[in-house]
């Protein structure tokens, strides 16, 4: 049983598919490129630009911020619709990542910002790493449309359960670089983007000759929107994953705050989490696709969300009752099962979107649907981040006691992200 059932067809004809060889070509091709393309995304978005930050004195506000910056960022990509519509895809992405890497550029000499007096040196990493975010954002609204165009709907959790384990593997190799590299040489950040930024060369390389799909004739902003409200199918898939972004979006960063302000952690033993958070996702990738393949996406969905509920509060009370090399295995622990279910959640939830987005134009349902997502979550992160610095500059509770009522917040998200996957689809 699906979760949910598919949207009406279209009354007018869908736009002809690829040929069987250049669906293949695209899967090869994106096979090829998302490792290079993910490394250059987490090392500029994700938890190495979040530590670099740190290193440079943000704070609570300016982390939640940064954290908050992917989400608010998403309407961008009502933008992107419409550079789709007029360019196409794969200029669309090639253009963003070219942007990107050059609004990323100055983090390659990560000592001259160490150099610059106090804040100036985390607010201009702050503005080029926000630059690179809005880019990589709004290129996004042209990513998952064109992997739709890829994929058989019968191969949809294997295919993304192999693409996944890839870029999995080749950020695990990464990141356990960076975290020797960084136990050795404190605040060398420069060489480690250095080499994710040419990662960022590669990806337009390779997609420089990736095909894509036409698409159907647009529909208006507005009326995409009021499907997403009006069709039940659509409500409950919205607000399941749109709980579930909004854990995510705060889990990373909040524990790398707790672990190196407040356990006194160094890098290097901090980003044995994130290695651990890939780990674990990896694992979960392969069985995961075939499970929701065989059994459908409901189950998978509903599980995940409540057990990852109880590992979100294991992390907040780590860090109260544990210090030291105790308290890396214990989140490291906890993160490895948490990314494991996130992934299998992941997966289950691309089958129900692409078979929700129909044939017919699913650039716009899909990319409708993360930007609802996105916001939301990004309005939750910088909530906590804001929320979190007030009081921890008033000293209303002990620091760790904050970030303990932190965790139980997500760990109560997280779990009621299952409740919009309990029922079953009406047929």
């Amino acid at each position: 049983m699906t979760l949910l059932p598919a949207l009406p067809a279209s009354e007018r004809e869908a736009p002809p598919e690829l040929s069987p060889e250049e669906q293949r070509r695209g899967r090869r091709l994106a096979l090829t490129s998302h490792p290079f393309s993910m490394t250059y995304r987490m090392a500029f978005m994700g938890d190495l630009a979040t530590q670099a930050l740190v290193t440079l004195g943000a704070g609570p506000g300016a982390v939640g911020a940064f954290a908050s910056l992917g989400g608010f960022a998403s309407l961008l990509q009502l933008l992107g619709l419409r550079l789709v519509d007029r360019f196409g895809k794969r200029r669309l992405l090639i253009a963003t990542q070219a942007l990107a890497c050059a609004a990323s550029l100055p983090l390659l000499w990560f000592g001259w910002l160490q150099g610059l007096d106090a804040p100036w040196g985390w607010q201009v990493a702050w503005a080029c790493l926000g630059v690179t975010s809005l880019a990589l954002v709004c290129g996004s609204a042209a990513w998952w449309p064109l992997l739709h165009g890829y994929v058989p709907r019968s191969q949809t959790g294997r295919f993304f359960s192999v693409l996944r384990t890839l870029w999995h593997l080749f950020l695990i190799a990464f990141f356990v670089g960076c975290a020797l590299w960084l136990r050795a040489s404190p605040g060398g950040f420069a060489p480690l983007f250095g080499l994710a930024w040419s990662f960022g060369l590669v990806r337009i390389a390779v997609l420089w000759r990736a095909p894509e799909r036409a698409e159907g004739a647009a529909r208006p902003i507005g009326s995409l929107f009021g499907e997403l409200y009006r069709t039940p199918a659509l409500r409950r898939y919205v607000i399941g994953v749109t709980l579930d972004q909004a854990v995510f979006r705060c889990m990373a960063p909040f524990t790398i705050l707790l672990l190196r302000n407040h356990a006194n952690l160094g890098e290097g033993q901090v980003m044995v989490v994130t290695v651990a958070t890939f780990a674990g996702g990896m694992v979960a990738l392969l069985p995961a696709g075939r499970l929701v393949d065989r059994l459908g996406p409901r189950p998978v969905l509903f599980w995940t969300c409540l057990v990852r509920g109880a590992l979100v509060a294991g992390v907040g009370a780590a860090g109260i009752f544990l210090e030291g090399p105790a308290l890396v295995a214990a989140v490291a622990g906890l993160f490895v099962g948490w990314s494991f279910l996130f992934q299998a959640f992941g997966v289950a939830e691309v089958k129900v979107l692409f078979e929700l987005a129909g044939e017919h134009n699913p650039t716009q349902l899909i990319v409708g649907s993360i930007v609802v997502r996105a916001l939301f979550a990004g309005a939750i992160a910088l909530l906590a981040g804001s929320a979190l610095e007030l009081l921890l500059r008033y000293s209303l509770a002990p620091p760790l006691t904050l970030y303990l009522w932190l965790f139980a917040g997500l760990a109560l998200l997280q779990a009621g992200a299952a409740l919009p996957f309990l029922r079953a689809s009406e047929a």
